[in-house]
């Protein structure tokens, strides 16, 4: 009996030591923070996740192409609180909060990317591009709707009370400054177009994008010098010789027009401007730098 009461004690003892070994193992399904983004395919996986919050035709609504609104190409039928001055951080507080949401996420990546330097392949290296070219955009994004704001240059959680997070805004050129720096670390590391045939960030991409925030801020401070929505200083000059040092690299990339010599089921003349708005693939239309393909079905 003695003998039964011993090995049931043991066999006890083994069984609850395995459900601890059991219980303590690390989650299958949660990524664990600190060891997530540490192969091309988590780091992959993660940046793919990120392009699901920019902007797409909606199913109702004009979507996408809502931009247009208030240009020379549609007229908004309601007020508009941003033309008239009147959008700040709690008029607009949907899309502040979208924004830096947006800007959270491609920060974490940049907070737990833990993939060795000597495991970077290009690949690696050019999906890195591609979080530095989304962190530039939804900081234009932030630019053109509220001017002056905070730049989130890091991984803010961790200061995460209410002194942290008092991050200063900055003036908007400095903003605008901060946003080319990021694509000029994008073009670095970012493939040619011609690698996923624009269905991917590219490098000429992040020169496009830089493109139009140098043109965008540029324009700002020369037009808005002598207004309330001035920046510190009119550095309109700087931001201008930057759209012609962007576009350079952008014209000596490679590019194409399409046109009717380049576009081969062109049959009428005219045909070429038309077909660069109603074709389903653009794989081989080098002008598309960066498209969205839709299934069929």
């Amino acid at each position: 009996m003695k003998i039964k009461y011993i090995l049931l004690t043991a066999f006890t003892g083994i069984m609850l030591s395995a459900c601890s070994d059991f219980l303590d193992r690390k989650p299958l399904t949660e990524p664990n923070n600190e060891e997530y983004l540490c192969s091309r395919a988590q780091v992959e996986n993660y940046i793919n996740g990120l392009y699901m919050a920019l902007p797409t035709p909606s199913q109702y609504g004009m979507g996408v192409r809502g931009e247009e609104k208030n240009s020379d190409n549609i007229l908004a039928e309601k007020y508009d609180l941003r033309l008239n001055s009147e959008y700040n951080a709690f008029s607009g507080s949907s899309e502040w909060q979208k924004g830096y949401q947006n800007l959270r996420n491609v920060n974490y990546f940049f907070h737990y990317y833990k993939v060795p330097e000597n495991l970077e392949t290009e690949e690696i290296k050019s999906l890195i591009g591609e979080a530095y070219f989304l962190r530039a955009y939804w900081h234009f994004v932030q630019l053109k709707k509220f001017g002056d704001i905070p730049v989130m240059d890091a991984f803010w959680d961790e200061n995460a009370t209410i002194a942290g997070l008092q991050i200063p805004q900055k003036d908007r050129s400095e903003v605008a400054k901060f946003i080319l720096e990021d694509l000029d670390k994008a073009k670095d590391l970012l493939f040619d177009r011609s690698k996923y045939a624009g269905l991917r960030i590219s490098k000429e991409a992040a020169m496009m994008l830089a493109m139009q925030v140098a043109l965008y801020e540029g324009s700002w401070e020369k037009y808005h010098k002598n207004d309330a929505f001035a920046a510190d200083t009119d550095q309109s000059e700087y931001f201008f010789n930057e759209v012609l040092r962007w576009g350079d690299m952008l014209l000596n990339s490679g590019l194409q027009l399409n046109t009717r010599d380049t576009d081969k089921d062109v049959v009428n003349p005219g045909d070429a401007y038309g077909r660069l708005f109603n074709q389903k693939d653009y794989s081989n239309v080098t002008e598309a730098i960066f498209w969205k393909q839709y299934s069929i079905t």
